[in-house]
């Protein structure tokens, strides 16, 4: 944006197109700035937005099957591995029921090897041979059953992440899937962000965005919209929309408050001006524009702020020159021109 400074000096009539307007005698010299509208002011703002972090993902991890809890080995916040151990049910019934399944299958193996030599040689009927193949397979099943009883009185992480909650005891009797632990991924995490109704349209999958957190020094993180709500709040008329954000070392952690800063993608167009030089009539808001020197209303129609800038989508091409300072004492027709910086007192 090129920057002017101008002289108004009222006249009584607006002269013809670009003729050089004149001082009337006696009136006082306004100083004034003007700006004159460039096309690389085109470029769409950035939207700003308040955020909360949440995680990836989460699960609350429970055993299959009722018992007693002998030991929980974790504590929220404990950073865990996939396959990690993170508590342990009481075993004794397990082992015992195992250990009689595992003797009941060396026992239907054993009769099955010695009668299979029997059946061999034609000695055996064959009702009675499929019998014994059939108490094998289920001596095999009732076993195999026993063994996974026992693996699941240990509680596994079923992927890396943090420990986010614990809901048990050691001493305690869980029901059949009662949450023990909550295990959340933290590797990305998400940040949530509700976007009004009429700017929902500006965003997009895949849109990139920088993300401030005030508990981390204020540190800038880099994201992308990874999810784009369709239905709305029934009291904000806001849309959820979440970006995810790589979270290198683990220090993101869910419920953290950030702000957003969204590139809008061309959602707003047109023109930014300094909010200022905006002007309100009955007719609607205006700016003051030189045309060849002299000072016009020009109504506008105008956009989202961006700072201290409006953005103005109508009423302004490239190459007008909008008039930022001094024009209240400009009236329609005024002359104006252009003088040094310096100049302004």
């Amino acid at each position: 944006m090129k920057k002017y400074l101008c002289v108004s000096v009222c006249v009584p009539v607006l002269l013809s197109a670009c003729a050089s307007p004149h001082k009337e005698s006696g009136r006082e010299t306004v100083k004034v700035e003007e700006y004159e509208v460039r096309a690389n002011m085109s470029s769409s703002p950035s939207v700003h937005y308040v955020g909360q972090v949440e995680e990836n993902y989460s699960a609350a991890l429970s055993f299959p099957r009722g018992g007693l809890v002998k030991e929980v080995y974790v504590t929220p916040g404990d950073k865990v591995a996939k396959g990690d151990v993170l508590a342990v049910m009481d075993k004794t019934a397990a082992e015992s029921a195992l250990d009689a399944a595992r003797a009941s299958l060396v026992q239907a193996r054993d009769a099955y090897s010695r009668l299979k030599q029997v059946y061999d040689s034609g000695s055996l009927a064959e009702v009675k041979w499929i019998e014994i193949q059939t108490k094998l397979q289920q001596a095999e099943a009732v076993e195999k059953s026993a063994r996974k009883i026992l693996e699941d009185c240990d509680l596994k992480a079923p992927f890396a992440g943090v420990v986010s909650s614990r809901n048990a005891e050691s001493g305690m009797n869980m029901l059949p899937s009662q949450p023990v632990v909550v295990l959340s991924d933290i590797a990305s995490v998400r940040i949530r962000i509700s976007v009004p109704e009429n700017e929902i349209a500006g965003i997009n999958l895949g849109q990139k965005a920088k993300v401030g957190i005030a508990a981390l020094g204020n540190g800038i993180f880099t994201g992308e919209v990874v999810e784009k709500g369709v239905k709305a709040d029934n009291l904000s008329h806001s849309y959820p929309v979440r970006i995810s954000v790589d979270n290198v070392g683990g220090q993101i952690m869910p419920g953290m408050v950030c702000k957003v800063i969204l590139e809008n993608n061309g959602f707003n167009h047109g023109f930014s001006v300094p909010a200022a030089a905006i002007g309100i009539a009955p007719e609607g808001r205006y700016l003051w524009v030189d045309s060849c020197g002299v000072a016009k209303r020009r109504f506008v129609e105008t956009g989202d702020f961006d700072g201290n800038k409006v953005w103005i989508e109508n009423g302004l091409d490239e190459g007008d020159k909008v008039i930022v300072s001094g024009f209240l004492k400009l009236n329609e027709g005024c002359a104006v021109h252009a003088v040094e910086a310096d100049s302004i007192s």
